[in-house]
């Protein structure tokens, strides 16, 4: 049997909160692949990520940002916050699983959105019930600078479960 194609619906990697300037990472966020496939909270699975999409929006007055930055995913909890240069502990980088960078160029939409698909092949990965997920920002425009900037960054996955 083939198993359905699940999807984590949008995560938030960059709140309208969060000023997030060059060089700086945006929020952690957790994609729960277990909850996604219908799996009982923390049950671990395996299979193939077969899509990343990014989504970048702007819900106050200033402009849809299409920004350049690295997208890194774990297989472990990465201890940063918004703001951080760095992650905090070197123990998050053991669970560093992959890294997309995104370019200017790879953003498509208009004033009120953006999107960038930056999953072209698919990732194997191994029993676990989660991945996170960090915005490494790079672009010298800061996100949610300027006075009624409500700039967000959100992530959606596709996979496919395998066990």
């Amino acid at each position: 049997m083939i198993e359905p194609i699940h999807t984590t619906g949008l995560v938030t990697l960059v709140s309208k909160d969060d000023q997030v300037d060059q060089t700086t990472y945006g929020r952690k966020a957790k994609l729960d692949l277990a909850t996604a496939a219908g799996l009982p909270a923390g049950a671990p699975l395996s299979g193939e990520l077969l899509r990343l999409l990014l989504l970048s929006r702007e819900g106050g007055t200033g402009t849809v940002q299409k920004p350049a930055g690295t997208l890194f995913l774990f297989t472990a909890e990465p201890d940063v916050s918004p703001g951080d240069q760095a992650l905090d502990d070197g123990d998050s980088w053991a669970g560093a699983w992959a890294a997309v960078s995104v370019a200017t160029t790879d953003w498509q939409g208009d004033d009120s959105g953006a999107l960038a698909i930056i999953l072209a092949d698919p990732i194997p990965f191994h029993a676990i019930s989660a991945l996170w997920a960090a915005w490494l920002h790079g672009d010298a425009t800061t996100l949610n600078i300027e006075e009624g900037d409500e700039e967000t960054i959100h992530i959606n996955a596709w996979f496919r479960r395998e066990s």
